[in-house]
């Protein structure tokens, strides 16, 4: 699957890493731009206080061990030069990734809940919270690159 990674030309080394090494900059989730990723939620849970803590745990755990790599669907939009590529004075550099690596994001005002993945699990809890953003920044035809951190 084609998909683009905007740069900036500031950081000539991280331009010149994806076009000479063909590896792409994972971001730790701490510093990703909407402070909704990667936020997941205790709802209205009453009897399962304990059980919820304990995942909670292992997914917040989860969580900082796994690295994000936003692409977008498409080169051909104004505000990702804008926001992602230096003020359209940056890049835009195509790569090839297997799609089962890209993961559409979901764009809420709601939460990720950790009672709804409870049952399916740390991994898909985590993805869920990894790959939710607020409404705000649904102008981005984006997908997040998802990896764990080795």
């Amino acid at each position: 699957m084609k998909a683009y990674k905007f740069r900036a030309v500031e950081n000539l080394n991280r331009v010149t890493d994806i076009l000479t090494n063909r590896r792409l900059w994972c971001a730790d989730v701490r510093s990703l731009n909407d402070i909704r990723e990667a936020d997941i939620r205790v709802g209205n849970d009453r009897g399962q206080e304990v059980r919820l803590f304990e995942f909670g745990l292992k997914v917040s755990k989860a969580i900082s061990d796994w690295r994000v790599c936003s692409l977008c669907k498409t080169f051909d939009h104004d505000l990702l030069w804008a926001h992602y590529a230096e003020g359209s004075r940056g890049v835009a550099i195509e790569v090839s990734v297997p799609s089962t690596d890209a993961t559409p994001v979901t764009y809420s005002d709601g939460f990720v809940f950790l009672s709804d993945y409870v049952e399916a699990g740390v991994d898909a809890a985590v993805r869920a919270a990894l790959t939710r953003k607020n409404k705000a920044w649904q102008y981005e035809p984006a997908f997040p690159f998802l990896s764990t951190y080795s």
